[in-house]
């Protein structure tokens, strides 16, 4: 092989490995970007506490809960969305029924980052890669992402303004009411008070789940507020509001106050 043959190979293969070296280093890069979490591209949240657990979830806790922590192999209602931390993109969201973490189906991050929570509370869970996905792909997730999912134990909760004494509702009843409906914020989307009380039959599919399940129990005369998740309201559907009120958007929580004026 003459010398210029052998220079001209040799350039070549210092090329190739210098193209190698620049693909593994930009191919690293981008692997340790997916393992940061960019609070500037997720919804804004502000924790009322935070601590961090043993395996390294950091838990934003942005509502605290009622009642009892949740036990071991406890069935919870999940309301949940899911970002890639480092876009922010959102990747997931989804309501999950009756889970029990402890029989599977759900990544390390949210057994550890979920223990303890109370009902009704709100978290947000800062996973790091290796209690996410690890290095494989799921859907868009890329390997090695950091992962970031608002959280919330999404049950129906009532509470009594008011206890009344006549005749107590049960389901299949037909009921007769005044209620005024409103977002979480206060900003009512639907209300009869101050109208002509409404009428209707305690049954699925002539209410919203949030109402036959609410409902029972209440006695005339009682008045009665509801905290319906979204996955008990319209679900992923939005509704506009009476004229001059509030819309609901889609996976909206909602409030009602409800007095209970018959029942037959």
């Amino acid at each position: 092989m003459k010398p210029q043959e052998r220079g001209i190979l040799i350039g070549l293969a210092l090329a190739l490995v210098v193209a190698l070296l620049f693909v593994v280093l930009r191919t690293s890069g981008e692997e340790s970007d997916e393992g940061a979490i960019d609070d500037r591209r997720l919804p804004p949240a502000t924790p009322l506490r935070s601590f961090k657990t043993e395996g390294g979830v950091e838990v934003l806790v942005i509502e605290e809960g009622r009642g009892e922590e949740r036990q071991k192999g406890e069935a919870m209602d999940i309301a949940f969305v899911g970002y890639i931390a480092a876009s922010g993109a959102r990747f997931q969201q989804n309501i999950k029924l009756g889970w029990v973490l402890e029989d599977g189906g759900v990544i390390q991050g949210w057994i550890e980052g979920l223990a303890g929570m109370k009902r009704l509370e709100r978290r947000r869970l800062r996973i790091p890669p290796e209690l996410g996905y690890g290095a494989m792909r799921q859907g868009n997730i890329m390997p090695n992402s950091a992962l970031v999912f608002d959280v919330q134990w999404a049950v129906l909760d009532s509470h009594d303004l008011a206890e009344g004494s006549g005749d107590e509702a049960k389901a299949g009843d037909t009921v007769t009411v005044f209620y005024k409906g409103m977002l979480e914020n206060g900003d009512v989307f639907d209300t009869n008070v101050g109208g002509d009380s409404i009428s209707f039959p305690l049954r699925k599919g002539s209410l919203i789940d949030g109402w036959v399940l609410g409902v029972p129990g209440m006695r005339v005369g009682g008045k009665r507020r509801l905290w319906v998740p979204w996955h008990l309201a319209y679900d992923s559907r939005a509704r506009p509001g009476r004229p001059g009120m509030a819309s609901i958007k889609p996976y909206s929580n909602l409030v009602f106050e409800i007095e209970l004026m018959g029942v037959k």
